[in-house]
């Protein structure tokens, strides 16, 4: 199917009881994402994709039944959820599944957590990094997606930190992050599996999914038996 981004999120409805699919968008006829995704009608939550650098442009997707082409929409905000037993005090992300904390960083007077998320599911898979900042570690903003897979693979655990020296040579009060690119072992996008470094701006709250851009080379090889969760510590 074809759809005109119209507005910023491309909406998704996720059915938890029907099979799994695997979703290609396409822009110009190159892959920008993939996703694995229970697509029905009777939606049990709303996945989105952030389109905001695409806006005016149209959206292939592949990978859909006939019938579940029409079920993508485009919308002006992100889903919200209003669920009764939604936790309090605990974080959770406002749709799908979250796992893994990463990245946990105090800079520009704020916390940010960045944390392993599947935006398109309630288990594990299509590993991306959510955001979210807060002023006293209790209440939390949502922020836009920090990382998202791109031809290097999903993008699993790893940690961050705010270069207040400079002593890695990209600026002071760079935000480096050090996390595993899956590489083709777990995605279609290609790519080889090996640890790399996101170079942030100096306010992590500037970042949209269009940051991506920002990584740097592959800073170390890896095989698929040897997928971690890098952490970097001085």
């Amino acid at each position: 199917m074809k759809l005109n981004i119209t507005d910023r999120y491309v909406w998704l409805p996720v059915e938890n009881s029907r099979p799994k699919v695997k979703l290609h968008f396409y822009i110009n006829g190159e892959k920008i994402q993939e996703a694995d995704i229970c697509l029905g009608k009777y939606a049990d939550f709303y996945a989105c994709m952030d389109m905001q650098m695409y806006i005016g442009q149209t959206l292939e997707i592949e990978g859909a039944d006939e019938d579940e082409q029409w079920l993508a929409v485009c919308r002006d905000k992100r889903p919200s959820n209003d669920d009764p037993f939604r936790p309090w005090l605990h974080f959770c992300p406002e749709t799908g599944w979250m796992n893994d904390p990463n990245g946990l960083v105090f800079a520009n007077g704020k916390y940010h957590l960045f944390y392993q998320w599947n935006p398109y599911g309630v288990i594990w898979g299509n590993m991306h990094w959510g955001h979210a900042v807060s002023d006293d570690l209790l209440h939390w903003k949502h922020e836009p997606m920090a990382m998202a897979p791109d031809q290097y693979g999903t993008v699993f655990s790893g940690c961050g930190w705010q270069d207040r020296e400079n002593t890695a040579g990209f600026g002071k009060n760079a935000l480096l992050f050090y996390y595993t690119a899956a590489g083709g072992v777990y995605t279609a996008l290609g790519g080889q599996p090996g640890r790399r470094l996101y170079i942030g701006k100096n306010t992590v709250c500037a970042w949209s999914y269009c940051g991506r851009k920002q990584r740097s080379e592959s800073l170390l090889s890896c095989t698929e038996q040897s997928l971690c969760d890098g952490f970097v510590f001085r």
